[in-house]
This record gives C-alpha cells, sequence and structure tokens, in this order.
C-alpha cells in the first residue's frame, strides 16, 4: 500500500508539474508578445520596458517556486499517510461491532426460547393439574350453574 502511495503523490506532482510548465511557457510566451507588439507600436519608454521587463522576472520567479513546492504540499495534503492505520481501527470497529450484534441476537434468540419453553411448561401444569380442592374444572361449572 505504502508503495502504491508513493506512486499516486509522484503522479500527482507529475501532473501538477507538467500543467504549472504549460502555464508558465504560454505566460511567458504571452508577455513576450505584448512586449514585442510595444516595441512594433513605438509604445516603448524605458519606464513601459522596465515595469515590463520587472512583471515578467517576478511572474517568472512565483511560477518557478510553485512548480518546484505546490505539487508537494498538494500531494501531502490530498494523500494521508495514516490513512492505512485509519483504515485498519475503521475495519476493526465494524467487525467488533457486527460480533457484538450477534451475540446480543443470539443472547435474545436464547432467552426467548426460555421463555416460550417455561410458558409451555406452565401450561401444562395448569392443564394437567386439579385445582386446590381436588374438584376438576368441568365439575366446578356445573356446580356454579346449579347452585341457588
Amino acid at each position: 500500500n505504502e508503495l502504491h502511495t508513493n506512486f499516486r503523490q509522484y503522479t500527482v506532482k507529475s501532473t501538477v508539474s507538467i500543467i504549472l510548465i504549460i502555464l508558465f511557457i504560454i505566460s511567458v510566451i504571452v508577455s513576450f508578445a505584448v512586449f514585442v507588439l510595444m516595441i512594433i507600436y513605438h509604445y516603448s519608454s524605458v519606464s513601459v520596458i522596465t515595469g515590463a521587463i520587472t512583471a515578467m522576472l517576478s511572474t517568472f520567479a512565483t511560477i518557478v517556486l510553485s512548480i518546484f513546492k505546490l505539487p508537494k504540499i498538494i500531494a501531502d495534503y490530498l494523500f494521508n499517510k495514516e490513512e492505512d492505520a485509519h483504515i485498519s481501527d475503521i475495519i476493526k470497529n465494524i467487525q467488533k461491532y457486527e460480533l457484538d450484534a450477534v451475540k446480543l441476537e443470539k443472547t435474545a434468540f436464547i432467552d426467548a426460547e426460555k421463555e416460550k419453553s417455561n410458558e409451555q411448561n406452565d401450561d401444562l401444569s395448569i392443564e394437567t393439574s386439579p385445582n386446590n380442592n381436588g374438584i376438576e374444572p368441568e365439575s366446578l361449572n356445573k356446580e356454579i350453574t346449579t347452585s341457588p
């Protein structure tokens, strides 16, 4: 995984560097074209030419620095170095949750089975045992209906 992450970082750095180099070349060409047009149309005083050269040099320095530093900064923020540890922690927590859920479900199922068997045992003992006086329930119903 570390090799794959390093390759992805290298790919991102290379892509950003290529894009920055292309943008730098375009800006140099446009600056040069504007400079040439200023000379052709005789709009070239010393202050204008020095201003254009100063702007081109500061742009050149900014672009060169960004070509070297920006891809590294982007790659560092884009690819978390602790990503594998975080993913393994997440997987571990999911597995623990699943095991706890299965244990809880199994415990609930066993408790329900015990309660069901207890209810069946209670029902059997009520149906087969005589009442407190030793009288069967059928004869009790007859006595209640015949008594005044």
